[in-house]
């Protein structure tokens, strides 16, 4: 998850990348001094948000935006709501280190409630980074294409060559602790977070 903030009218936003993107409303309504709470409380806003529980939202299916709320414990679902793939809609987390974030499509509708100009910024933002990161992901696995087939060319050259044999030992072993490290990880944190409730 990649955190960016950006100022507006000397206010910073902050906006999460996740495999989707979700904005800072607590942050967004500061600029005008209003309450987040009085946007979503309005009827057409509950409408928006249901529909949008019910859809697959965004490209990316199913973002996962646990490490931001992974601080705050179990969040009970009027806290979370959810697209039908699993993509946050809306968050909230209580307290005074919290704050309430929206998916960019909702963060769109609450910044024009807001005021005019501020929505087209805040959709300027959305798509600036919403373009950037899927032209960086997209070269990512293009060039991760080239270097998997540059790779199965030369150890297909080499395949009989006991350095090649060893390396490919050593590859295997090396997935094999990874997939340890990984399953150890996520357990001392399922642990963990045990623990706090």
């Amino acid at each position: 998850m990649q955190r960016l903030t950006y100022d507006y009218q000397d206010k910073q936003i902050e906006f999460l990348l996740g495999g989707d993107m979700m904005v800072n409303a607590t942050e967004m309504a500061a600029v005008y001094g209003k309450r987040v709470v009085d946007f979503t409380r309005r009827e057409e806003t509950k409408k928006f948000i249901e529909a949008l529980s019910k859809r697959a939202i965004g490209e990316f299916k199913g973002a996962d935006f646990s490490p931001l709320i992974a601080g705050f414990g179990n969040l009970s679902p009027d806290k979370v709501v959810k697209g039908a793939n699993g993509t946050p809609i809306l968050i909230t987390i209580p307290g005074n280190e919290g704050g309430t974030w929206m998916h960019r499509w909702l963060a769109i509708d609450f910044a024009m409630w807001l005021d005019l100009d501020f929505k087209i910024w805040v959709m300027e933002k959305i798509d600036y980074l919403m373009i950037n990161f899927s032209n960086k992901q997209r070269e990512l696995i293009s060039r991760k294409k080239e270097l998997l087939k540059a790779k199965e060319l030369m150890l297909e050259e080499q395949k009989d060559n006991p350095i090649v044999i060893k390396l490919n030992d050593i590859n295997e072993e090396l997935k094999g602790v990874a997939n340890k490290m990984a399953k150890s990880t996520k357990d001392q944190y399922s642990i963990w977070s045990n623990l706090d409730r």
